[in-house]
């Protein structure tokens, strides 16, 4: 059995993923590679078979989307630990994925977020903790720079598909909290991504409203659920009028409030001290691992 399963979503990038492949395949230790290409109609499989035959390709005719297919690409793994990065993403560090690999070794740790850079964007590194021997928690991971647990990742269901674009790391992480785990933030050098110039922000922006809204419908404890509708509702106000996209805000709200209703039955709150926590650590940022179990009353 292979150390880990790194997986990779695409979807015609096929220059973008050539760079990505490359740098996974650098990776120190015993790891295999899944590639989604998710309808693709440009040469990425082809490309995939030429140059990289050891990398396994799923190829979906028609798209599923990010998120099912990230779900497949897990359920396809042979490994216990599956890590992710975008098409437009790359490790700079050889030993990345080993570093990682050493927070598991943590059995309360159910997921990783590795630290990264928007390299377009600028130098910020996000998901960064001091490499002090101290294990940390946060309340989420990015999808282009995480690793989790496959067993505790089928058993909690996986991302949402019906999320389909944006917030089902966030989805997933607080149902991983409220089953116990938690989220660390790995010391490893940061994975570079270069944010495709290919990327439909109209689409995404969709999404990113909907899913605000969608997220506290499906998760937030009754008692805090309206005030999550307003501050979400807010939130995304001030954003798109703030990016000039009236329209794409307007159809976000209404898709995230009719489909509220619509998969009212996969409601499924979370604890209240689960919550709270995740509540806790979005605003603090990162907390020692112990002290967020007793931060939620946890044993």
């Amino acid at each position: 059995m292979p150390d880990c399963t790194i997986i990779i979503t695409t979807k015609n990038r096929v220059e973008e993923l050539r760079d990505a492949l490359h740098s996974c395949l650098e990776q120190e230790g015993e790891l295999e590679v899944i590639v989604v290409d998710d309808g693709s109609t440009d040469t990425t499989s082809a490309m995939i078979a030429n140059e990289f035959p050891t990398v396994r390709c799923i190829r979906h005719e028609q798209s599923m989307g990010l998120v099912a297919s990230r779900n497949e690409a897990t359920r396809a793994a042979a490994s216990d630990f599956v890590f992710s990065i975008d098409d437009d993403a790359v490790f700079v560090s050889e030993n990345t994925v080993l570093r990682s690999l050493e927070c598991f070794k943590d059995e309360r740790v159910g997921a990783v977020a590795m630290p990264y850079v928007n390299v377009n964007i600028s130098d910020h590194v996000y998901h960064v903790s001091p490499d002090d021997g101290i294990l940390r928690a946060t309340y989420t991971f990015t999808g282009t720079a995480h690793a989790h647990r496959k067993e505790l990742f089928l058993r909690l269901n996986g991302y949402r598909p019906y999320l389909f674009h944006w917030g089902e790391e966030r989805d997933y992480c607080l149902r991983l909290m409220n089953a116990g785990y938690r989220v660390a933030v790995g010391v490893s050098e940061p994975i570079q991504h270069f944010t495709s110039p290919k990327r439909d922000t109209k689409f995404q922006n969709v999404f990113l409203y909907r899913n605000q809204i969608l997220f506290a419908s499906l998760n937030a404890p009754t008692l805090y659920l309206p005030v999550l509708w307003l501050f979400a509702t807010a939130w995304s106000l001030v954003d798109g009028l703030k990016s000039r996209m009236p329209g794409v805000l307007l159809k976000g709200l209404w898709r995230g409030y009719r489909d509220s209703v619509r998969y009212l039955s996969e409601r499924d709150a979370v604890s209240a001290s689960a919550f709270k926590l995740a509540m806790l650590l979005r605003k603090v940022g990162l907390m020692p691992m112990d002290s967020t179990y007793e931060a939620a009353n946890i044993d």
